[in-house]
C-alpha cells in the first residue's frame, strides 16, 4: 500500500516528541496517496496547535499538576509557547484540560 509522511500539526506521538507534527497517511492507490497528500498539503500547520499537543501529552501524564516551569522543562517548550498552546487548546475547546492542570501565577 503506498504511504506517505505529511505535516500535520494536529499530530503528537504518543511517546516520541521528534515525532510530533508529522503524520503517515496510507492510501489503496498511487491516486489516493495524491489526494491526501495534497488535502494535508492545504491544511494550516498551526505551531500553536502543536505545542498544545505536546503540553496535553506532559500533562495526561501528571494528573495532580504541574507548575509552569516544570511543564516547560518537560515539553521543551519556552513560557512564551506554553501560554500560546494553553491560548489555542482554549480557544479550540469548551472546557479545557491544560488550564485545568496548569497552575499560572
Amino acid at each position: 500500500m503506498p504511504s506517505a509522511v505529511v505535516r500535520d500539526s494536529s499530530a503528537i506521538h504518543r511517546h516520541d516528541p521528534w515525532q510530533d507534527g508529522k503524520r503517515r497517511v496510507v492510501a489503496c492507490s498511487p491516486e489516493h496517496l495524491e489526494e491526501l497528500v495534497e488535502r494535508y498539503g492545504r491544511r494550516p500547520f498551526e505551531e500553536a496547535e502543536l505545542w498544545a499537543g505536546r503540553i496535553a501529552r506532559v500533562t495526561a501524564m501528571h494528573c495532580t499538576g504541574l507548575s509552569p516551569e516544570a511543564l516547560a522543562r518537560e515539553t521543551g517548550l519556552t513560557m512564551s509557547r506554553l501560554e500560546l498552546g494553553v491560548l489555542w487548546q482554549n480557544e479550540h475547546f469548551q472546557q479545557s484540560e491544560i488550564s485545568r492542570l496548569v497552575t499560572w501565577s
